[in-house]
């Protein structure tokens, strides 16, 4: 069973301010800026439009989100902990920042889907069956992933008139690509190597999708469209909400919320400078 997670979620138990105000007195900690370091960006914006105008960043709808993340981020930068793979959970976290787990999809049960899903990801070149054969041998040797996370979503779709349909629809997420942050993926050339920061390249080889409930539908890609449609591959619950982390290469990082209110997609809500001591 998914875990259900609706928008607009009520804010925690008060007494769970208290466990906020210990994770904030962690980042504030002195002591804790000799090795590698992260810090909240003050004011992200983002450039929309041809007049590349700059927009703020949306708001999160849970204010103590970017603040409970960055002390899990500085809690393993600090320790000089390579980050470009994959992106732990603080075990004094754990119960803030769960990591979801994932459904391997066979391509042959959900061929209409893996089709669509395919065909979208080659930007319309993968569309025959040969090209079906190809990617689903890539899956079976374990160089991509086809798999749906379990959570299980609500939220409006567009009725074809840029307008959000009458009835809420359930959805799910998927995530097909090559497997750029698995250490031990077998084609050497797309495994992953770790090293403190980011990965050395920006990675648009693994995305998130949004797929209908019963995995026959494919919606289109789940990003933030505001923002040049960016994604993330990190897929995480944060005090009980659907976030999605991108990393850079540069080492810094977005968090954005999945927002199920019309139009369904990701918001950036957080961003996190890194700085680097001394390799």
């Amino acid at each position: 069973m998914g875990v259900e997670v609706r928008l607009h979620l009520p804010m925690a138990d008060p007494t769970s301010t208290i466990y906020f105000l210990c994770i904030l007195s962690f980042v504030l900690a002195p002591g804790h800026a000799s090795a590698d370091d992260y810090r909240l960006h003050p004011a992200p914006t983002f450039e929309t439009g041809t007049a590349h105008v700059e927009t703020e960043f949306a708001k999160a709808d849970d204010p103590r989100v970017c603040n409970a993340y960055l002390a899990n981020l500085r809690y393993y930068a600090t320790r000089n902990t390579p980050m470009s793979c994959e992106r732990p959970i603080a075990p004094h976290l754990k119960n803030v920042i769960t990591e979801l787990e994932w459904d391997n999809l066979d391509p042959l049960k959900y061929d209409d889907l893996f089709r669509s899903v395919i065909a979208l990801a080659s930007f319309g070149q993968d569309t025959t069956q040969t090209a079906f054969d190809w990617r689903a041998q890539q899956l079976r040797k374990g160089e991509t992933v086809f798999r749906r996370a379990k959570l299980s979503l609500s939220g409006y779709f567009d009725n074809g008139n840029h307008s959000p349909k009458a009835e809420v629809e359930r959805f799910e997420i998927v995530q097909y690509g090559i497997n750029v942050v698995d250490t031990n993926n077998p084609a050497e050339v797309w495994r992953c190597k770790p090293r403190r920061g980011g990965p050395p390249y920006d990675r648009g080889y693994l995305n998130l999708y949004l797929v209908s409930e019963d995995l026959k539908k494919l919606y289109g890609r789940l990003s933030d469209y505001m923002r040049n449609g960016n994604t993330g591959h990190h897929l995480r619950l944060i005090s009980g909400r659907p976030y999605v982390e991108q990393v850079l290469s540069n080492g810094n990082s977005v968090l954005m919320q999945v927002r199920t209110a019309f139009p369904i997609g990701l918001e950036s809500v957080c961003m996190y400078l890194f700085t680097s001591t001394s390799k």
